[in-house]
């Protein structure tokens, strides 16, 4: 994900949920992109619907300053 997202722009921070490390099997996973310059996020939103390895994705922005946690995360996109 970092090298599809880098090259938009420069990334602050990027978490990916669950990690790749994670034990349990994973059916979706949900990437938090944090762009030093908020004009490469609003790029990012036009590879909504990209297939990237075997998944579409779904680029979406996220108004919080902060990245989520991984709790936050999973009560927002896994149990909806």
């Amino acid at each position: 994900m970092r090298t599809l997202f880098g090259f938009l722009g420069k990334i602050e921070e990027l978490r990916l949920f669950p990690p790749d490390d994670s034990p349990l099997p994973v059916s979706s996973r949900v990437c938090f992109v944090k762009f030093h310059d908020p004009d490469s996020a609003v790029v990012a939103q036009h590879l909504t619907n990209t297939v990237f390895v075997d998944r579409a994705l779904i680029v979406v922005p996220y108004a919080e300053v902060k990245q989520p946690t991984r709790v936050v995360v999973h009560k927002t996109a896994f149990e909806s």
